[in-house]
């Protein structure tokens, strides 16, 4: 393409990405400070939480537990969708993660062959 821009058959080279070295900047310095990306305050996190019930179809607010959730696990959403009450110890509030969940396919952790820890919350 640069060559037919030089030899005058066309006036730009299309494929040109122009602004990736703004956008590369940016992922750098997220990657320097992951606390960028992070919601502020846990009101941030139920406004976010409200508007994905109020786009979801029938408004449903189970989606608005789901990030909640989610976001105070620090869990994947494969794994919370895997997650069931008899996972979580209700005296020590801690969360064994035994399944993950992805549209029309379920795994357990013992299937996959991985190994993870329990991961605790609440307090």
């Amino acid at each position: 393409m640069e060559q037919a821009v030089r030899d005058g058959i066309i006036d730009r080279n299309p494929a040109r990405v122009s602004g990736w070295q703004r956008e590369y900047q940016q992922a750098e310095d997220e990657l320097d400070d992951p606390r960028y990306l992070a919601l502020p305050d846990w009101e941030t996190l139920c406004t976010l939480a409200d508007a994905l019930v109020k786009r979801s179809y029938g408004e449903f607010a189970g989606w608005g537990d789901v990030v909640k959730y989610g976001a105070c696990t620090a869990a994947r959403i494969g794994e919370v969708s895997g997650v069931r009450k008899e996972d979580i110890d209700r005296g020590t509030w801690m969360w064994t993660v035994r399944r993950q969940k992805t549209p029309g396919f379920v795994t357990t952790m013992l299937d996959a062959g991985m190994s993870r820890g329990s991961e605790g919350f609440g307090g």
